[in-house]
């Protein structure tokens, strides 16, 4: 019996172009929530001088999410390529992979932090983790049909 495309899977070459969507996209939303957070923080100082300007906050926050998401894929690709080997894949899996991933460095970099605060901080990370995980997952490649 002949193997088809359906058998051999998708490539490693469209799963790393999906996972650097993903990674993208999760960077965006980081420094995305970093201006807004800028713009609540303005706002509820009335306008005084803010130590960081946005300008500053975007420049650190852009590199660190990259340097943050880099490692955090390392551990979910293998993860991702056994759920996909046992066909447990799907929307809500990789949304719950990108959050928890995301999740579980904030809580481990911030152990010091009590912990509510600690997770009250970094639940809109953790969203943003949600949100490349489905970035990753609407980009991956699909096999086509014979």
């Amino acid at each position: 019996m002949e193997r088809t495309d359906l058998d051999r899977g998708p490539g490693m070459k469209g799963n790393a172009k999906a996972l650097a969507f993903g990674i993208l996209v999760g960077v965006a939303l980081v420094i995305a929530w970093v201006a807004a957070q800028w713009k609540m923080d303005d706002l509820a100082v009335g306008g005084a001088e803010m130590l960081l300007d946005l300008r500053s906050r975007i420049t650190f926050a852009g590199p660190y999410a990259l340097f943050v998401a880099i490692p955090l894929a390392i551990p979910c690709a293998p993860l991702w390529l056994v759920l996909e080997r046992y066909r447990l894949t799907s929307a809500f899996t990789a949304a719950g992979l990108g959050f928890t991933a995301v999740l579980a460095y904030w809580i481990l970099d911030n152990s010091g932090v009590p912990a509510w605060p600690m997770l009250t901080s970094g639940l809109p990370f953790a969203l943003c983790g949600a949100a490349a995980g489905l970035a990753t997952w609407w980009a991956r490649p699909r096999p086509s049909a014979p």
